[in-house]
């Protein structure tokens, strides 16, 4: 369905449950990161169906330095999608609105093209992440929140309430399962 590229393990938040952090052993900082061009080079080789895109993901993907350059040099025919945590810096944020062509991260598709992960533990109520997903979202961005059922009350009950919010804010929510 999709080709994922972790352009880095390194994440800004720390989540209980992170799918990266299955190890007591794992260290996210000691993966060497390859360089916006050495991913640009790599994924410009790859021959995809239009239905499939390219999905930056991680860690959070903002975190690498040339994130920016690797979406604006991708060979135009490849799709892109992005998964994030959204909580971007306000350096990361002027800089994809003003250098991002909000058409070059949107396909046909049933779900948002960039998919911010809802985490209560470390977002709390999730105002600064539905703030972020509307300042995208205005910017032209197709933009929707996730969140994965982790079975806790306390993360049951904020996935409840963020549903309200995004639904009263116009963004679209969904959950995933947890794995």
């Amino acid at each position: 369905d999709y080709i994922s590229a972790f352009l880095t393990m390194r994440c800004n938040l720390s989540c209980s449950f992170c799918l990266n952090a299955f190890d007591k052993d794992f260290d996210r900082k000691k993966f060497k990161e390859l360089s916006g061009w050495e991913w640009i080079d790599a994924l410009n080789k790859i021959e995809s169906r239009a239905d499939v895109p390219i999905t930056f993901s991680g860690g959070e993907p903002s975190l690498h330095k040339d994130f920016i350059q690797i979406i604006n040099n991708l060979k135009s025919d490849l799709k892109i999608d992005i998964l994030t945590n959204l909580y971007w810096n306000e350096k990361i944020f002027e800089r994809f609105t003003s250098e991002v062509d909000p058409k070059r991260i949107q396909r046909e598709s049933p779900y948002a093209s960039i998919r911010a992960s809802y985490h209560p533990e470390q977002m709390g109520n999730g105002k600064k992440l539905v703030e972020n997903a509307k300042r995208l979202k205005n910017a032209g961005f197709d933009v929707g929140i996730w969140s994965v059922l982790y079975p806790s009350p306390t993360q049951l009950s904020a996935i409840n309430q963020m549903q309200f919010r995004c639904k009263e804010e116009g963004i679209e929510f969904r959950v995933k399962e947890f794995t």
